[in-house]
């Protein structure tokens, strides 16, 4: 089954960005926030028994969406001539053949069911509301965690030790993290892990003293960010339903994880109105 069709039957959509919930302008990071967030919802852990068998196929389609389209080649490829570019569906193909039967389906499965691992974990105890939402979640408990360090080493090895593009690779990372990135990193190229990059380890100062004004637009976002999950956490259960949603008997939990980024911004935004700050209001300038 082509790329297109995996994602008409699993999401009902054959636009990637659109699935993920994400804009093309997207960095890689955002890529691998969002596969990681729609992995937590829809992990086969968290499912009802009769629906863990669907649950486990998204699942390993999102992980495959993410090794093709955190290749910068293939995204291109995507982006410049849509769905159907015939490199793409290739590319997803091997990997949906190879981790689905063959010599090397274990070696092939074994980062996927990592991956599983390492997405349920993040999911934690259920914020302090009751409610479960992966953004909340997601937010709260990547940093520091073994997800966070796989995604390190690749990044690393992406960008030959490049701060700049592990940066633009790994979720949530702001130049406020960089010390506690590049102290991992040592970590890892001492216990030979990592191979020692020239361009990590003698970066030029100015080099990094640019970084900071390069990426500030980031730490606004994660500050935004944060208060988001702030304003979840205190009053996720505050939810009035509209109409429609009384009409179709939907409980307060069951609203929170199926909100798309913008209309979580906007819930988030009301209640700010009803329980916010002037100084709230700023920080929430979309």
């Amino acid at each position: 089954m082509s790329l297109s069709q995996e994602l008409m039957r699993h999401f009902k959509s054959q636009d990637i960005y659109q699935v993920l919930d994400i804009s093309q302008e997207s960095l890689s990071r955002d890529i691998r926030a969002s596969c990681y967030q729609l992995i937590m919802r829809e992990h086969p852990d968290l499912k009802p028994s009769v629906g863990r068998v669907e649950a486990l196929q998204k699942c390993r389609l999102v992980a495959r969406i993410l090794r093709v389209f955190t290749d910068d080649k293939l995204r291109a490829l995507y982006d410049a001539h849509g769905k159907g570019i015939a490199e793409v569906e290739s590319a997803f193909s091997s990997i949906s053949s190879s981790s689905s039967g063959g010599g090397d389906a274990q070696e092939e499965e074994n980062p996927f069911n990592i991956m599983l691992a390492e997405c349920l974990d993040l999911t934690g105890s259920y914020s302090d509301t009751g409610l479960f939402s992966p953004f909340v979640n997601f937010h709260l408990n990547y940093k520091g965690s073994q997800l966070e360090r796989m995604d390190i080493r690749e990044a690393y090895r992406v960008g030959k030790g490049c701060m700049d593009r592990i940066i633009i690779e790994l979720p949530l990372m702001t130049v406020q993290d960089e010390p506690r990135i590049r102290r991992i990193i040592r970590r890892l190229i001492k216990d030979e892990v990592l191979p020692s990059y020239p361009g990590f380890i003698r970066e030029p100062l100015l080099k990094r003293r640019n970084r900071h004004t390069k990426f500030a637009f980031l730490t606004e976002e994660e500050k935004q960010d944060r208060f988001i999950v702030r304003m979840l956490r205190k009053y996720g259960e505050d939810i009035l339903p509209s109409e429609e949603d009384k009409s179709m008997d939907l409980d307060v939990d069951e609203k929170i994880p199926t909100m798309n980024t913008e209309d979580l911004r906007k819930y988030v935004n009301g209640l700010v109105e009803k329980y916010g700050s002037q100084e709230d209001m700023e920080i929430l300038k979309y």
